[in-house]
């Protein structure tokens, strides 16, 4: 069950990293530095594009 658990961290998004809400709702004025912003607007750029390869990959494949 851990290697299961373990696999499934590995392939799914941090998400939590994208999350600055608690930040604009409570007007807090502590953000990420700009080093770490810049970080996590690219680790999501780059998940979405190995999702958007994955997928064309398989639709390729696939014929209608």
């Amino acid at each position: 069950m851990g290697g299961l658990t373990q696999g499934l961290y590995l392939i799914l998004p941090d998400l939590e990293r994208l999350n600055l809400r608690n930040q604009a709702v409570y007007g807090l004025d502590w953000l990420p530095d700009s080093v770490a912003l810049w970080g996590h607007g690219g680790y999501a750029v780059v998940y979405t594009l190995v999702l958007l390869v994955l997928t064309g990959v398989i639709f390729s494949r696939r014929q209608f």
